[in-house]
């Protein structure tokens, strides 16, 4: 028997697509459809009598979907706006292995200007993603994503593993001090194209190893 068949069966199996578990993150500030954030990295924040509800953070979920994806839930009725100003939605990530935080995911960027309220966007310490920026959506929940395209603009790789970080979310009522603040652990991983890539590269070794194998055995 030659190997054409196995080769064959090995590249269709190569191409098949990697999908996201349950549905897709639709940034529209509403928890639907059901699944959309299966899978997601969730932290649990318990109501702080002392921090107005409209900024009081219940729980923060982050999703590796197409890109970071995030989600501020809060006790009452999140706003771009309060009484005092402009409200920031941000999560803060620093490497694994500890440090300063070298990332930022933000509504309000320091580095450059914000040019529409339904932007977001990735910020390093001193440099701002600002060709590929994300979106973000304040509705029941804020939810928000930012694609993989703009880490690689601020030079941050992600290994074919995944990149390990810390977070911390919080939510800014104009003020210096956070309002609330979540803490967690995630691990931002490649595109599914970029994965499909790797396995296809390891894939096809193997193939031309067993290809090699079977013309030494003729």
């Amino acid at each position: 028997m030659r190997p054409y068949g196995v080769v064959a069966a090995a590249i269709a199996l190569l191409a098949l697509p990697i999908a996201p578990v349950g549905a897709s993150v639709i940034i529209d500030g509403q928890v639907s459809p059901a699944g959309e954030w299966t899978g997601a990295t969730v932290v649990l924040s318990p109501e702080d009598p002392a921090v107005n509800d409209a900024w009081d953070i219940t729980a923060f979920a982050l999703l590796n979907d197409g890109g970071v994806c995030l989600r501020w839930d809060v006790v009452g009725v999140p706003g771009e706006y309060s009484s005092g100003g402009t409200v920031m939605y941000e999560c803060a990530f620093t490497l694994a292995g500890g440090g300063a935080p070298f990332l930022y995911a933000t509504n309000l960027p320091v580095l450059t200007t914000r040019n529409d309220h339904t932007e977001f966007y990735m910020e390093g310490n001193s440099a701002a993603a600002v060709v590929n920026v994300g979106a973000i959506a304040i509705g029941s929940v804020v939810e928000a994503k930012v694609p993989l395209a703009a880490l690689a603009e601020l030079g941050v790789v992600i290994p074919p593993g995944g990149l390990d970080v810390t977070f911390t979310a919080y939510i800014v009522d104009n003020t210096t001090a956070k309002d609330d603040v979540v803490t967690g652990s995630f691990t931002i991983t490649p595109e599914p194209a970029t994965l499909m890539l790797l396995a296809a590269g390891g894939g096809m070794s193997w193939v031309l190893a067993y290809a090699r194998r079977r013309r030494t055995q003729m």
